[in-house]
């Protein structure tokens, strides 16, 4: 989940959202997850999308988080900490990947673990998780090996 995520990675040290902006770009039950994660570790989160589920619209009207309601533009990344993309429109994906780079923002997507960063927050957590030997035997696969690889 992203809340297990965001404690993985803030126990390792890397990002610490608590009282840091926070956007998530899209308004589904994708973003809706992940704007739940983000509110249980204490950050400060901006939704950008024309569209919101239920939930979000709750959380904006109690003033637990902050709405723009059009798509995601360039410089919407400006003074972010953390960036999810929850939509389903690659374009979307890319840009947001390419300002992430741009201002140095952890950005994670949905549909798209090779968008992450700054870039590859999500991705540097999960490669922890799996460790060397995963990656050894995954590789030795991709070469045509016809048995597992073994630990030793």
């Amino acid at each position: 989940t992203v809340y297990a995520l965001l404690v993985r990675v803030e126990q390792r040290g890397f990002v610490d959202v608590e009282a840091q902006a926070c956007v998530v770009i899209g308004g589904g039950s994708i973003a809706e997850r992940k704007v739940a994660a983000l509110l249980g570790v204490g950050a400060r989160i901006t939704v950008i999308a024309p569209r919101t589920t239920a939930a979000i619209t709750e959380w904006t009207r109690q003033g637990a988080i902050a709405h723009v309601a059009r798509p995601y533009r360039p410089g919407d990344l400006v003074g972010q900490r953390l960036a999810f993309v929850a939509t389903d429109d690659p374009d979307v994906t890319d840009a947001v990947a390419d300002e992430a780079r741009e201002w140095n923002v952890w950005v994670n997507a949905a549909d798209d673990p090779g968008a992450t960063g700054p870039r590859r927050a999500g991705r540097m957590a999960r490669r922890r998780l799996r460790g060397p030997r995963r990656r050894r035997r995954r590789r030795a696969w991709r070469a045509g090996a016809t048995r597992p690889v073994g630990d030793g």
